[in-house]
Formats: C-alpha cells, structure tokens, sequence
C-alpha cells in the first residue's frame, strides 16, 4: 500500500496521479490510537458519546409529538383501554393544533385531527353520558368534523346517536 500523498503514473498517460487515503488510514489517527493512551482515547469518546445520548433522550421522550398521543389513544380506544384513550388524548389536544382535517405532523404527514370525536366515544364506553355529551358539543361548537367529511357521517353521527339514546 502506498504512503498517503505518495505519486505514482497513471497508466499510459504519463500524468502524475496523488492517492489519498481514507481517514482512519491516516498515520496520525493510526499514531494517536496506537499509542500507549490509545485505549483511553477510545474510552473517553465512547464515554462522550454515551453521556450525550443520555442527556438528549429524556426530551426525546418528554417531546413527543402530539400525533403520537392521538395514534394512541386510537390504538387505547380500538383495544379497549377507554382511561388509557382519554389520557392520551387529552395530551394529544394539549400539545397539537386546532382539531379539524388534514392537520399538518412533525414528519410532514396530514392527519384528521378529531380528538372530542374520539373522547366522546372514550366516555361513551365508560357509560359517563355526560362528559361525552360535553365532548360531543365541544367537537360542534369548534367544527371539527366538517359535515362533507366522511367521518362525519361513519363516525360523528353514530357517535352522537348513541349519545342521545343513552
């Protein structure tokens, strides 16, 4: 292998070619780390690295976007966890925009964003007719579902029924 910088001829051409070699070929990485305080160079970037990673995950998690906590409150709502819904949902409207449709995401996705639809339908199935009367009214009174939404008449209208005959 060639020294690094080190010419040769290209073939045929008669011009003078400089090979470059990838970093970690390089004599003084390859110095530094072969040196006696190598190991310890190597332990002290793991440790920075580590201590990094650690200190930005807490706001990672802590950070979550609010179509995290609407997708799993859906999830909860589909499983059959109706508390585990209201508590994420209720997070979801906290951190998100204006419910409605088409609601822009962190990665750029458009989601319909109806929440009070959906904990509506959480109290429907805890039986308290009346805070999911309140979420029914607060979805109408914001426009959330629009009437030409086809939610409005597979999701709001059943909802809002079943409300009544409650």
């Amino acid at each position: 292998m060639k020294a690094e910088g080190q010419e040769h001829r290209a073939k045929g051409r008669g011009q003078k070619v400089r090979r470059l070699e990838p970093w970690w070929e390089n004599e003084g990485v390859k110095g530094l780390l072969s040196r006696p305080h190598g190991d310890k160079v190597h332990v002290y970037l793991w440790g920075l690295l580590w201590a990094f990673s650690m200190a930005i995950a807490p706001i990672a998690v802590a950070q979550q976007a609010w179509d995290f906590y609407y997708r799993l409150g859906l999830q909860q709502l589909r499983s059959g966890d109706p508390r585990g819904a209201i508590e994420s949902l209720t997070s979801a409207i906290r951190k998100g925009p204006a419910p409605g449709p088409r609601r822009p995401t962190a990665g750029g996705q458009l989601v319909n964003f109806f929440p009070y639809l959906y904990l509506a339908r959480a109290y429907l199935a805890l039986q308290d007719c009346d805070q999911a009367r309140r979420m029914i009214e607060t979805s109408v009174q914001m426009g959330e579902v629009p009437k030409d939404h086809p939610d409005y008449t597979l999701q709001f209208v059943p909802t809002q029924q079943s409300i009544q005959k409650a």
